[in-house]
């Protein structure tokens, strides 16, 4: 289940699904609401939660539907998620959240000095994640201890910014999740979207993108599910065959496809 994402170098393997604070409902009343809340059904976000001693609890529900989207390494997910959201949704994605949690500065941040040493900090207080990896890939042990460090922090984080979040257009998010099926989080979400390629064009894709040989990015990609059990496991599937305007056509084509399966699903 081990992952370097090239991204952050920061594997997601989400031992606990956290929900976050809502203190008030987010302004979500386009024209289109009432039926947007007839399509989630019985897939309604569990939100507005009260702390007690650092847990999080349940005590109210509001009515988001959210679309995971997941993938390999270089399959194109970012490119699907922005393609959603074209089309109204609002976007989030993980990485995005895993850097910003380890700012200079912030509480991981501190921690992964910690436990990395002084040597992974550079002048700039950023963190040297070129490092990070070459340590991680020889140290089991080593990731396991960053994972529990940082997954609670990234979690609470990116759920805080969807149910934070305003939703003039859509009552709809579009979540990438790089690790959504690995750490079991396909059923928090209403539906879960893969985004697959040609193998080969992952690790030409991987390589390019974070300038590592073609073995390197063949390695990184060992090391993550295969796209055939993420195929079966997905409710959708969109192939990128590197063509955006493709891509965009597929998108739209698609959540049209979920609207209308899913407002006609019995609750």
């Amino acid at each position: 289940m081990a992952q370097i994402h090239s991204l952050i170098l920061f594997p997601f393997c989400f031992a606990n699904f956290l929900m976050v604070d809502q203190g008030s409902e987010a302004c979500m009343k386009p024209s289109n609401y009432g039926s947007l809340c007839g399509l989630v059904n019985n897939h309604y976000i569990d939100d507005v939660i009260s702390r007690n001693k650092g847990c999080i609890h349940m005590n109210q529900f509001r009515k988001i539907f959210t679309i995971g989207i997941t993938g390999s390494a270089g399959s194109g997910k970012s490119l699907v998620r922005k393609a959603f959201e074209d089309i109204g949704l609002r976007g989030f994605d993980a990485d995005a959240v895993a850097r910003k949690v380890v700012e200079p500065g912030q509480p991981a941040h501190k921690k992964l000095v910690e436990l990395f040493g002084y040597g992974i900090r550079g002048k700039d207080g950023q963190l040297n994640r070129s490092l990070m990896r070459e340590q991680m890939m020889a140290d089991e042990n080593l990731r396991r201890k960053m994972e529990a460090v940082l997954h609670p922090i990234i979690i609470e984080t990116l759920f805080a910014d969807m149910y934070n979040a305003e939703y003039p257009r859509e009552p709809a998010c579009a979540v990438e999740v790089p690790l959504l099926f690995e750490l079991g989080l396909e059923n928090r979400f209403s539906a879960v979207v893969a985004v697959t390629c040609h193998e080969s064009e992952l690790i030409s894709r991987i390589s390019l993108r974070d300038s590592v040989s073609q073995t390197s990015a063949k390695k990184m990609l060992s090391l993550q599910m295969n796209q055939e059990e993420k195929i079966q496991r997905a409710d959708y599937v969109i192939h990128n065959t590197g063509q955006p305007e493709q891509i965009h056509e597929k998108v739209a084509s698609l959540y049209a496809k979920i609207k209308k399966e899913f407002l006609t699903r019995r609750p």
